[in-house]
């Protein structure tokens, strides 16, 4: 998988992992893109606490009410998604790529997808590069951060063992 990764031009390392993704082909200026656009702008609700220069344990319980509250959220909000057209798991992540099992992609169209990642829903777009490889190309930038975070913390995990 690395192999084909480098291959196509990444540069990234990565992480395995087993999440399950629902996704859908995604065609510009139809009566369903703007269904998913809106899910999309919608699901961007999230505060960045880094932002944030006081370090106390206030803040610090604000924040681990924040995050249980952002999984309470996404659970509730499962119920009200689209139904996306397909289903997959992740396999491995790496940053801004995305390997999933069935090799079900078609190169080079437009995807959107979503996936729970520690609880929070990710709404991402991306571009399949091979049957197997999707390239993020748009997601919230808080959500980045979650994503390039939860990488990096499976490679300091990898790296314990």
């Amino acid at each position: 998988m690395v192999l084909i990764s480098q291959a196509l031009g990444f540069e990234t390392r990565l992480v395995q992992c087993d999440l399950s993704f629902s996704y859908e082909r995604f065609i510009s200026k139809s009566k369903r893109s703007l269904a998913v656009l809106e899910e999309f702008d919608w699901l961007n609700s999230g505060f960045d606490f880094s932002r944030l220069n006081v370090e106390n344990d206030t803040l610090e319980l604000l924040k681990a009410l924040y995050f249980k509250l952002e999984k309470l959220e996404s659970l509730l909000l499962k119920e009200n998604l689209l139904e996306l057209e397909q289903k997959d798991r992740i396999t491995a992540l790496g940053h801004g790529l995305i390997c999933l099992k069935k090799s079900s992609l078609i190169a080079p169209q437009t995807y959107y997808g979503r996936c729970v990642l520690e609880g929070k829903i990710l709404a991402f777009f991306g571009v399949a590069r091979d049957k197997d490889f999707l390239e993020i190309t748009r997601m919230h930038a808080l959500d980045i951060k979650r994503y390039d975070s939860f990488i990096v913390h499976s490679e300091r995990k990898g790296l314990k063992l």
